[in-house]
């Protein structure tokens, strides 16, 4: 499945349909929510968009309730931005977002906003100045919030700054 993860976001032609084709019968039973994530990229290449913000819809509250039970790790959340990213790479970004938006709710996290920042980051120079402007946030909240991670998130900052070109900031 992490092969699948990494190919599935590179430019890279890969078999959309035997993807479906090999995952569509297991996702309508699974409570996987990579699994889904994985239908959900695969959907989008073949131009399925609609049913693919379905499978992110589902795959969302799958996450939360397999970090809730331990299964997957608090920052298991930003693989479903990364899904979000591939879903919207050849769409409007800010649908992107608001998808984002309406599938947390009010129950957005610290690791949500992180993988908004990283959401953004992902579409390159077209999304590198949301990106900054979501992880300056992130940066201040982890203080308080996440302490552990504030170095890891700072370096994150400084990376989308230097590559938005603006290696002063970082």
């Amino acid at each position: 499945r992490l092969k699948l993860r990494s190919v599935t976001r590179t430019n890279d032609r890969w078999d959309f349909v035997s993807l479906i084709e090999l995952v569509s019968a297991g996702v309508q039973s699974s409570r996987d929510p990579k699994l889904m994530g994985l239908y959900a990229r695969a959907l989008a290449g073949k131009g399925s968009y609609d049913r693919a913000d379905v499978q992110l819809e589902r795959a969302y509250p799958l996450y939360v309730k397999e970090i809730e039970l331990g299964n997957l790790s608090r920052t298991s959340i930003r693989d479903w931005y990364e899904d979000l990213y591939s879903v919207y790479a050849n769409r409007d970004p800010g649908e992107g977002e608001e998808l984002a938006v309406t599938v947390v709710s009010e129950n957005e996290t610290f690791w949500d906003s992180v993988g908004l920042s990283t959401y953004w980051g992902l579409f390159g120079e077209q999304g590198l100045a949301k990106a900054i402007e979501i992880q300056k946030g992130v940066t201040d909240r982890s203080r308080s919030e996440e302490p552990d991670v504030y170095p890891a998130m700072l370096m994150m900052l400084g990376s989308y700054q230097v590559a938005h070109g603006d290696p002063q900031a970082a």
